[in-house]
């Protein structure tokens, strides 16, 4: 199988890691085949509340790919929650963050 890793650069690890683990479990990544080379890495902005509910969600860069834009936007609409709330000590209401989609050969 192909395997797609899903990168974030962020620094709240426990709420990285859940926000992963939702996007892999929900998001069916279109066939490399069906992606060309040029159109395989888009970006989501998200943004988290206190209690781990997704916000909002927006594309802030798209592939190209219907496809694959298409697979991330559906993925988007299932992931409501994640599993773990914000650290207690974040002084914010809500936590923002750029996913990175890549589709590796």
């Amino acid at each position: 199988g192909v395997e797609i890793p899903l990168r974030v650069r962020v620094d709240h690890d426990a709420v990285d890691e859940a926000l992963n683990a939702a996007f892999l479990t929900h998001w069916t990544a279109p066939p490399i085949t069906a992606v060309p080379e040029a159109q395989r890495e888009a970006r989501l902005n998200i943004s988290i509340g206190r209690d781990g509910t997704i916000l909002k969600s927006q594309m802030s860069k798209f592939s190209g790919s219907h496809d694959l834009d298409q697979s991330i936007i559906e993925a988007t609409a299932q992931v409501r929650k994640i599993s773990v709330t914000l650290p207690s000590n974040f002084s914010k209401d809500s936590y923002d963050l750029e996913l990175n989609f890549i589709l590796l050969p």
